[in-house]
């Protein structure tokens, strides 16, 4: 009725939490980004994904996969730009497998919504 959070319980948390953690999480997510594009170094983006994806999970939402395809994209776009000869280098089976992941996380938790009739926070 007030906006309350099943994981944080009274709105003024969810507050707190959005203000420090989600600006740390997708700033990670970025920079992860940024090192794996200028020093191949993959564990930052493989670390904030995982944040981003479990932050999603916890509040049972998909905007968390969008930010993730849309860094996936970015990273893809940059790279073709770079190595124009080798454009089908890039898509080896483990991005192929990540990105098809992500569509099925969303598929499924859209489809849990369609099933429900309500959006899932109007339940919550």
């Amino acid at each position: 009725m007030y906006g309350e959070s099943i994981v944080f319980g009274k709105n003024k948390y969810l507050y707190y939490y959005s203000l420090a953690v989600m600006p740390l999480i997708f700033a990670s997510l970025f920079l992860g980004g940024a090192f794996f594009l200028r020093l191949n170094k993959i564990r930052i983006l493989i670390l904030a994904s995982i944040l981003v994806v479990m932050d999603t999970l916890i509040f049972l939402g998909r905007f968390g996969f969008y930010y993730v395809l849309i860094e996936i994209f970015f990273i893809f776009t940059v790279r073709a730009f770079r190595n124009r000869e080798n454009v089908f280098k890039l898509f080896n089976r483990k991005y192929i497998f990540a990105v098809v992941g992500i569509f099925i996380l969303i598929f499924l938790l859209a489809l849990y919504e369609i099933r429900e009739k309500r959006p899932l926070l109007k339940r919550l």
